[in-house]
């Protein structure tokens, strides 16, 4: 019986005149995709003394901030291009945002998307915002927006 069960192991290897001895490879596969997790804090726009801007950065405003933590690589965060809302008429102004980060990122004001590529798996971003209308605004509700999104 011993004589069958080392043929047969022989034979898994090669052919049944093959030596008992055999060898195959064991691989270990790995598949690493960034993901990213985002924490957002909202900002505050104040109007300046003519109220022909609002921006976080005016005497009452406040910064936005992100912080990002990635898995499996360095970040890329996109930046959409900013948006003004309100129900007064916005058409004349004009929204943009700016950013840096702990890292070293940083842009300056931009009215169109924007990437930043992390260095680390972790850094926090300061971002702010700012709408200007020559005409200046009226009373009313304001917001200034842009999406954050994080991918590898």
């Amino acid at each position: 019986m011993r004589r069958k069960i080392v043929g047969l192991a022989a034979g898994a290897c090669g052919t049944a005149l093959a030596s008992p001895v055999c060898a195959e490879p064991i691989t270990f596969d790995a598949s690493l995709v960034v993901t990213c997790t985002l924490v957002v804090t909202d900002g505050t726009l104040a109007p300046n003394s003519d109220y022909t801007s609002l921006s976080s950065e005016n005497l009452g405003g406040a910064a936005a901030s992100v912080t990002v933590t990635a898995l499996g690589g360095d970040p890329t965060l996109t930046f959409d291009a900013p948006t003004i809302t309100s129900t007064n008429d916005v058409s004349a102004a004009t929204a943009q945002i700016k950013y840096s980060s702990l890292d070293g990122a940083s842009q300056a004001y931009t009215s169109t998307q924007s990437t930043s590529t992390a260095s680390d798996l972790a850094d926090v971003y300061t971002v702010h915002a700012k709408a200007d209308d020559a005409g200046g605004f009226d009373a009313g509700d304001y917001s200034v927006a842009t999406v954050v999104t994080c991918s590898g």
